[in-house]
């Protein structure tokens, strides 16, 4: 099993930055046609059943749309990439986990927010399953915070050896910063 760390960062690097894409497209696209078809394009990182955030908060003719388009674009930022760990899952093989922070600018972007899990299907990388973190929810036996589950594959239970760890970008907020320095 032979772990591709350039390969994954590269590939989410890449999804975050179509998933930045899109969500400043919702907010500025006035052609629904072209928003549809960058809100696809950051889609198609995702394996069936797994779907990542691709929504039109509202429509290029409501007043809200066009009064506020461009100070709400503004609002997003790409989110930031903290770490990759890698693991031999005993049914799905190599799995990639990525944890990432927030889009929006006013949430701290030095916290995790988003686990995003992806794999290697039929030689192209593809998101099976995302979370969310979930910080007023605490796990009892580790103190760590509690990570709920979005979409795609649920990852209960044995996940496999940890193989490794690409660490790139330390978060601020210290009960993420145990999370990082585990492993």
């Amino acid at each position: 099993m032979s772990i591709d760390f350039d390969g994954a960062v590269e590939f989410f690097r890449q999804v975050i930055e179509r998933e930045h894409a899109m969500h400043v497209a919702a907010y500025a696209e006035r052609d629904n046609a072209r928003y549809e078809a960058i809100a696809m394009r950051s889609q198609s990182d995702a394996a069936e059943g797994a779907r990542l955030h691709n929504w039109r908060p509202s429509q290029p003719d409501d007043v809200w749309f066009r009064e506020g388009q461009e100070a709400s674009r503004n609002l997003f930022a790409p989110r930031k990439l903290f770490q990759v760990k890698a693991y031999a899952h005993p049914t799905l093989g190599l799995l990639y986990r990525a944890y990432v922070g927030h889009t929006t600018r006013s949430v701290d972007d030095l916290t995790f927010y988003f686990a995003t899990w992806f794999a290697v299907n039929a030689d192209r990388w593809k998101v099976i399953s995302t979370y969310e973190l979930d910080p007023d929810c605490e796990v009892i036996d580790t103190g760590l915070s509690q990570w709920v589950h979005v979409s795609g594959v649920k990852l209960d239970g044995d996940l496999g050896p940890l193989l490794d760890v690409r660490k790139l970008e330390a978060p601020a907020e210290p009960r993420d910063r145990e999370e990082y320095d585990a492993e």
